[in-house]
């Protein structure tokens, strides 16, 4: 795994970005190739007013159970977490959920699209409009594949909306 012998970076507040965020803390990653990311905090993190875009998250490894407490991502209409185009991402005790929900959003709580080798784990998702979790190939050219996800909670879905997870590729 391409985060073993990589630097660790630290979640130190509940801001959506800027130093200390978890966002920067992806991004830091991100610019070496990879690494830790430990939270040093717990409780809510309130990104109703943008989405977590941690795209391209290559060779990562989010460390949610060396937490102080569980960290739950609280987003709205502009969606919640999308860990799209990644590669060799571990995602580890995690909880989002996409709140209030409305008719004009048709977001998920977690999107993964064309990603590789991800694996999800103890995340927690749910009051997604359209899925708590996608993780779907939407691009033909792009070799995607080996995404597992396991020991997961999607929860609290829309009525009118039956499914809880998308999984899968077009065609």
């Amino acid at each position: 795994h391409t985060w073993r012998g990589k630097g660790v970076y630290f979640v130190e507040n509940l801001e959506v970005s800027g130093p200390g965020s978890l966002h920067q803390a992806f991004e830091d990653a991100k610019q070496v190739g990879g690494g830790y990311i430990i939270p040093r905090v717990s409780g809510v993190l309130d990104a109703s007013a943008m989405r977590l875009e941690l795209r391209r998250a290559n060779g990562i490894y989010f460390a949610g159970q060396a937490g102080p407490g569980p960290l739950l991502i609280v987003g709205s209409d502009s969606g919640c977490v999308n860990f799209s185009d990644s590669t060799d991402l571990l995602v580890r005790y995690l909880s989002v959920l996409h709140q209030p929900p409305s008719a004009e959003s048709s977001l998920d709580a977690v999107e993964v699209f064309n990603a590789t080798d991800v694996y999800l784990n103890h995340l927690d998702a749910g009051r997604g409009i359209d899925e708590a979790l996608s993780a779907v190939v939407t691009n033909y050219e792009k070799q995607s594949g080996r995404i597992t996800i396991d020991w997961n909670l999607f929860m609290e879905m829309d009525p009118d909306h039956t499914t809880g997870s998308l999984t899968g590729g077009l065609g």
